[in-house]
């Protein structure tokens, strides 16, 4: 018989199937360990119908970010994008602006606008950590209430801000949630 087969060998069906399980899993950790972070690009010409790729880009940040998943990049070209942008559900997703046509980078000469029109123009729920804004002019959020160029809806653990412009908001950063000691 396969057993008897196997031990003169000097390998038991017993551990032959303990190696299996464990390549199963080793195969299963590999396909799903191994996804690869995506590049989604947003330009004002592009369209939310779009790949989102670099030769056919969204029109908007808010839809990239809703695509986005843990690890990805979301690259804004230069001009104003008129909407306010929710990191609900997300968590380590970078939005970085400053980039010309061909997606190079040049933030000195790119500008990468969100303008809230009345309403903030990033807000980061509860548990949207470990989100960076990269290179970015945040304006427009109104004069009234707690509306921001940043505005904390709930407790998140870490915003990684570098690089950005916060003006003509009610205020630069409203977070009510601040860990106090």
């Amino acid at each position: 018989t396969t057993s008897s087969l196997l031990r003169q060998g000097g390998v038991s069906m017993r551990s032959l199937i303990r190696a299996l399980r464990t390549g199963a899993r080793l195969c299963l950790c590999l396909a799903t360990c191994g996804a690869q972070a995506a590049t989604w690009h947003v330009t004002q010409t592009g369209s939310d119908g779009n790949t989102g790729g670099s030769g056919d880009p969204f029109a908007s940040v808010t839809y990239a970010l809703v695509q986005a998943a843990a690890g990805d990049t979301i690259l804004v070209g230069g001009g104003v994008y008129t909407q306010s942008v929710s990191f609900a559900g997300k968590t380590n997703v970078t939005i970085q602006g400053g980039y010309n046509a061909s997606w190079i980078w040049d933030p000195a000469n790119q500008v990468s606008t969100i303008f809230g029109n009345g309403s903030s123009p990033v807000v980061i729920p509860a548990g949207a950590d470990s989100n960076v804004l990269a290179c970015l002019r945040l304006t427009g959020s109104g004069t009234g209430g707690t509306r921001a160029g940043i505005e904390f809806t709930g407790s998140a653990l870490y915003l990684f801000v570098e690089g950005c412009t916060i003006v003509s908001n009610n205020c630069g950063v409203f977070n009510p949630w601040t860990v106090r000691q």
